[in-house]
């Protein structure tokens, strides 16, 4: 029954968004895993040289940042008065690569950061931002960031060598405007809508919607190209979530990982969910052993190719507790 009330409330608040007032204003995924050293932040695998930011136009205001292999993107949107930056990647350095690039783009001032959601890939690098900047999320996203930093800095602080440091979280800030509702920013002349989709990839996700640009940038609602982490989500409310926002007329998106494309990277990730879902579905009908199905389930034809193949076992683990749980 609480999947229900959830895609009432979900429909209800991207659809009140055109209709009611809005509030206007004038780790790799996952757990941090291992040690690294300060040099680290600024490298790849096996120590070689992280990807450059691609920018990326993608209408006349809207841009994306974008990294090879599916690493986290980011985007900004110039506005006649301010700019607004969306997501932060994963470092202070690749932080500091994005507001150079932005500088190349125009003079106006970068006054809000919008977090899409908590996880460290694409909040690290708000350490590295003026303090006057303003930095929105919602409220869940605010409140697992605050509570997951506390943890990581008390389980990885001095006692443990200092590892904290060298992670690069030290300096990471908290969201200073939680929000729960759809809330309009005003950029001067342009509007961009902040629709808080709830918990689906992660605690609080929410999109960044241009509609007289027709853009989405969806953060980690969607991967493009690319297998996602959906190990601290749920794929009933993110295929719920996909499906609502599909009724908005876009014709741009930006994910939070892989490159920019057209409305059917939206389709694309809600049908990834849905088959991932029906394929262990039918596996647990037969009341198969869960190590077999996760060790059984090939990727299918379609998603072979996609980058961050090492996610796809781990989704159907996900995937068969996310079932067993809610059956």
């Amino acid at each position: 029954m609480h999947h229900w009330r959830w895609l009432w409330l979900s429909t209800l608040s991207l659809l009140l968004y055109a209709a009611a007032p809005a509030r206007a204003q004038g780790e790799p995924d996952g757990p941090v895993q291992r040690n690294r050293g300060a040099r680290d932040s600024a490298r790849g695998p096996r120590g070689k040289a992280a990807p450059a930011l691609r920018v990326e136009k993608v209408t006349a205001s809207c841009y994306a940042t974008v990294r090879a292999g599916g690493l986290s993107n980011a985007g900004f949107v110039v506005g006649r008065d301010s700019v607004l930056v969306i997501d932060c990647l994963d470092s202070a350095d690749r932080a500091r690569e994005l507001f150079q690039a932005i500088a190349k783009v125009t003079d106006k001032p970068v006054r809000t950061v919008v977090h899409t959601h908590a996880h460290y890939d694409h909040t690290v690098g708000n350490q590295a931002m003026p303090k006057d900047i303003a930095i929105i999320a919602s409220r869940a996203a605010t409140d697992w960031l605050a509570k997951r930093l506390k943890k990581d800095r008390l389980l990885l602080g001095p006692s443990g060598g200092g590892i904290h440091m060298s992670l690069g979280i030290a300096g990471v800030r908290n969201p200073t405007r939680p929000i729960t509702v759809p809330t309009e920013l005003d950029l001067g002349g342009l509007k961009v809508r902040l629709l808080v989709a709830g918990d689906c990839h992660s605690a609080g996700d929410l999109v960044v919607y241009v509609a007289s640009e027709r853009v989405l940038f969806a953060g980690d609602l969607v991967w493009s190209g690319c297998h996602p982490n959906i190990a601290s989500g749920s794929t009933f409310r993110w295929i719920g979530a996909l499906a609502q926002i599909e009724r908005l007329d876009i014709e741009k998106v930006v994910p939070g990982h892989g490159a920019p494309g057209v409305k059917e990277l939206l389709r694309s990730q809600r049908h990834y969910l849905m088959n991932l879902r029906r394929l262990v579905k039918h596996l647990a009908r037969k009341q198969m052993d869960p190590k077999k199905i996760v060790q059984g389930l090939e990727i299918p034809e379609p998603y072979r190719e996609f980058a961050h193949a090492a996610w796809w076992p781990k989704n159907v683990g996900y995937v068969h507790q996310e079932l067993m749980k809610n059956r």
